[in-house]
């Protein structure tokens, strides 16, 4: 049987940032070079509190349901990771 993980980790300036699809949560841990062998980190810093609504402005100037326009692209980031339950590509417009 074989075990597909269902998080996938990022390194960036300020720590490790893990994001947890099955239990829809993303947290921020400490670098731990030991147990995490990242030779790289993504010039940025993650702030959980910071509210970004300048790609939200870009997509409301294409239409008016930018919300749809997310959920593609979400899905194509998902799929592309090729494991857990978005292997398949199932999209539901109104």
């Amino acid at each position: 049987m074989v075990i597909l993980s269902t998080t996938i980790k990022m390194p960036v300036e300020n720590g490790i940032i893990i994001f947890d699809f099955e239990n829809h949560s993303c947290k921020l841990i400490d670098h731990n070079p030991t147990k995490y062998k990242f030779n790289y980190q993504i010039p940025i810093k993650y702030d959980s509190e910071v509210a970004n609504t300048t790609i939200g402005d870009i997509l409301n100037t294409y239409t008016d349901t930018p919300d749809k326009l997310i959920q593609i692209l979400a899905q194509c980031f998902m799929q592309a990771m090729g494991h857990g339950p978005y292997k398949r590509a199932y999209l539901m417009l109104n």
